[in-house]
Parts: C-alpha cells; sequence; structure tokens
C-alpha cells in the first residue's frame, strides 16, 4: 500500500480534525495505530464513511476531561463489508452521554480471581515437582503469574471501558484507536498462541468412558468431582473443598498415621497426573477463564486441564483475548448498562495491559530471585512486573483524564525483538510450499498479525471475536 502527498483528510478541516487518529473503519484489533499520514482507498464506500459530523464519534465527557486535540491526519482503513445504515461508531461512553444507563451499581471488578487458602502453596508445589510438564505445555509462566495478587482501581477500568467500540472490539482514544493484540497477551501472559483449540465442554458418558478417547486422567477428575459434589451442601464443587483434597489433606495425612482424615479413603483412586490436572483446572477457573460462577469448579475444565497437565500445548492465548473482547463488549452493549452484574472475563491480564500502555497508572517491581531462579523459566511473562504492585490512586475524573492524555500513552511496549539475521527471517525463501520450520516464537508471531477470528466455548456460551 502506497502513501499518498495528500491527505484524505486536510488537518485543516475543523469539523474532522477534532478526531485525529480515529480509524473510522471496521479493522482487525490491533495494538495501535497511531495519526499517521492516511491511506486513501478510491471507492464510493470510502465518501459514505468519510462524511461524519463532529458530535456524533465519541463523547467528551465535558470539555475537562480532554486533552486538547491538536491538528492532524485520519487514518481510515479499507471496510470488510458494504457500510451499515448509520454512519457512526459508538463507544460506551458516548452511549452514556446519550442517555444509555451509566455505571451505577458496579460496587467490584469484574471477573476478579478469589484468593484461596492453600492455593499458593499448592501452586509452588506443582511448579517445583512438574517443571518439566508445565514447560512443556508452555504454561510455567502463566502458572508463576498467577500467584501473586494485582492491584486494582475501578476507576480507572471505567475509564478505559468507556472508551471501548464493540463493532471494532478496539478503544478510540482521542489520539488514535487502540486495540489488545494477540502477540500483547501472549507477552502478558507466558501461554501459547499455537495449540489444540481451547474448548470448554462436557462430553457424553459414553465417550468419557471409552478409553481411546480421553485419558485416564479426565475420567478421574469427573469421578472425583461427583464424590465431591454429593457431599457438598449446594451440590457444587468449591475451590476451597478442591484444594483441600487434592492438597491440604493429603499433607496432613502424609504426616499422620490414621488413615480416617476426611473420609478419604471412600474417595475414588487417582494418580499423580490427575493431582497435576486437578491444580491446572482449578488455575483456568480462577486466573485464566473466570466465567461467572464465583468460587466453583467448572467441569468443563477438565479435558483442557488432562491435555496441559501431559505436557500437550492449548492455545490459551486467543481464548484470553476472545475472552476480554466478550466481556467488554457484553458491558458496552447491555441494555442495564455496564454495570449490569454477569460480565465475566480475565480482568488481571487487562489490567497488565493497561500498565504496559498507560505510564503511572501501575509502579513496576522488580523481580524477586525466587522466580528468577525457577527451571525452565526463561523469559518470565510481563505479568510479574506487575505482580503485588500498587495501582495509582485515581479517582473517576483524574483516571478519565489521564487515559485521554498522549502524552501517557505508550504505543508499542512490546516491539518484536527476533533475530533477522542467522536463523532468522532470512531462510524464509528456503522453504517448499506448505512446509513451517520457523521456531515457535516466530511462528506465533506470523499467526498474531494476521486477521483472523477468534473461537471460544464455555459450556453452553459460544463467543466469536474479529
Amino acid at each position: 500500500m502506497g502513501k499518498t502527498s495528500e491527505p484524505l483528510i486536510h488537518p485543516d478541516d475543523k469539523t474532522l480534525g477534532v478526531f485525529r487518529g480515529l480509524s473510522l473503519m471496521r479493522s482487525p484489533p490491533i495494538f495501535g495505530r497511531s495519526a499517521e499520514p492516511a491511506i486513501p482507498y478510491e471507492t464510493p464506500m470510502l465518501k459514505e464513511w468519510a462524511i461524519f459530523k463532529q458530535k456524533q464519534l465519541l463523547g467528551r465527557f465535558g470539555v475537562d476531561y480532554y486533552a486538547p486535540d491538536g491538528d492532524g491526519d485520519v487514518i481510515l482503513l479499507p471496510p470488510l463489508g458494504p457500510p451499515k445504515e448509520r454512519d457512526t461508531l459508538q463507544s460506551l461512553g458516548y452511549k452514556i452521554l446519550n442517555d444509555h444507563p451509566g455505571w451505577c451499581g458496579m460496587s467490584r471488578v469484574f471477573g476478579d480471581s478469589i484468593e484461596v487458602e492453600g492455593l499458593i502453596e499448592w501452586g509452588n508445589y506443582t511448579i517445583s515437582h512438574y517443571t518439566t510438564q508445565l514447560r512443556r505445555a508452555g504454561i510455567l509462566g502463566g502458572i508463576v503469574a498467577s500467584r501473586g495478587k494485582y492491584s486494582k482501581n475501578i476507576n480507572i477500568i471505567k475509564a478505559l471501558v468507556e472508551l471501548w467500540c464493540s463493532e471494532t472490539n478496539t478503544f478510540h482514544l482521542p489520539y488514535g484507536e487502540v486495540g489488545i493484540s494477540l502477540w500483547e497477551i501472549r507477552e502478558l501472559s507466558g501461554l501459547p498462541i499455537i495449540g489444540d483449540m481451547y474448548d470448554e465442554y462436557i462430553p457424553p458418558n459414553s465417550e468419557l468412558y471409552n478409553k481411546n478417547n480421553y485419558p485416564n486422567c479426565v475420567r478421574e477428575l469427573f469421578d472425583i468431582y461427583q464424590w465431591l459434589m454429593a457431599r457438598s451442601s449446594n451440590k457444587r464443587v468449591r475451590y476451597d473443598l478442591w484444594v483441600n483434597f487434592f492438597y491440604t489433606s493429603c499433607k496432613k495425612l502424609n504426616r499422620s498415621k490414621s488413615r480416617n482424615i476426611s473420609n478419604r479413603e471412600l474417595a475414588p483412586s487417582y494418580t499423580e497426573d490427575t493431582t497435576r490436572a486437578a491444580y491446572i483446572s482449578l488455575w483456568l477457573c480462577n486466573f485464566v477463564m473466570p466465567s461467572g460462577l464465583d468460587h466453583f469448579i467448572r467441569p468443563e475444565t477438565f479435558i483442557m486441564a488432562s491435555k496441559l497437565a501431559l505436557g500437550e500445548r492449548v492455545a490459551l492465548a486467543p481464548a484470553i483475548l476472545c475472552a476480554i473482547h466478550a466481556g467488554l463488549s457484553f458491558m458496552s452493549d447491555h441494555p442495564e448498562g455496564p454495570a449490569h452484574p454477569g460480565p465475566q472475563f480475565p480482568v488481571n491480564f487487562l489490567y497488565a495491559w493497561i500498565g504496559l500502555h498507560f505510564e503511572q497508572t501501575y509502579s513496576r517491581k522488580m523481580i524477586s530471585d525466587n522466580i528468577k531462579n525457577i527451571a525452565g523459566l526463561r523469559s518470565p511473562p510481563q505479568m510479574i512486573f506487575f505482580m503485588d504492585a500498587a495501582a495509582s490512586p485515581f479517582n473517576a475524573k483524574r483516571a478519565r483524564i489521564h487515559l485521554r492524555s498522549s502524552a501517557h500513552f505508550v504505543w508499542r511496549p512490546l516491539p518484536y525483538s527476533y533475530s533477522f539475521v542467522n536463523d532468522g527471517w532470512f531462510y524464509d525463501a528456503k522453504l517448499a510450499p506448505g512446509e513451517c520450520k520457523y521456531p515457535r516464537e516466530v511462528y506465533e508471531y506470523i499467526i498474531s498479525i494476521r486477521q483472523s477470528v477468534l473461537p471460544l466455548r464455555l459450556g453452553n456460551k459460544l463467543h466469536t471475536a474479529v
């Protein structure tokens, strides 16, 4: 695509100049488009999209909530389909300014992980005893990142969600359109982009108990879940009950001469693989993919947890990104307002993304020697820098002002740093058609910059994000 000497929308055009850097076309969710010279596309469709009124695009939340817009060109990307009847893209903030319900009633951060007694100790045990399997599955860094706390300022998440547009899956900031990229999720979490598709479901018994379909640890997890559920007052298995069965009571049993602790002798038997899968299942429910069931184990995670426990790779990064998109769009589009109970998404990853892109929203902590010395953790995830760090104590107005100021924004905090010599891109031309010998890091980066649809099934709900 070539550039033109004349911008599509001249910076002196006072009607449109205030929308500097906003992409007005539907486009894949990339991690940033700054205000650069426009790339024109000579189609009648473009002309329809290029006609806007100043008041139609983005709610201003009062003059004090925006930094001066300045001058600059507007980037227009080609549409993926015919334009809709209306020619505006509405962020949540715009809707709230036009009588959409606001934040009244929101008392907590959606999707936040829950502290469980004994879980950190169980995580430490799992990391120290099963490093090889976790590294092979690509989840060692993600499990390390889940052991700490992530400070959250609810005013920051409100200010950011007000800028979300569910039609483009991007944030419409005064100085540009910003999306969360797949590569950023991979670098933040340390979790893989490539692998089996993440899919939560419960197979019928006829399939489950066919030994050719699933490994033994899947069936053992379901048997233990049923056993624990039958002894639970609410017919669900809480996190603390799960931790107690697989870790806490086992420690007591090892220290005791009695075999009558919690009637464990009546429980179904299980292998070491199942113990590892049980921890990963709780990690998925509590940290990676919270879905609104608060502190209850979801048996739908057992198949994915068992694959990971056996060292198989699962594409967790695309699933996390899809869940974030689905949660933000749910909040933006819900007719009862963004505070309506129900949306759950991996908010810890979103807060770490905010820390990367918006300066002074979080302090950063040095990685401790205990983490540096973990065998096999060659490149700690970026989230670890924000683990146990403090969030800035912004009030609602200050949070909006801060996020809307270009002086605090970092466009590309995670540049791709792979070597371009020797085993880098130069051997690309040597590959035969259909053959792929890229290093995994290069292959994941190539996938992350391609436009695609992200699917995610959580039980009986199917989510997709473009």
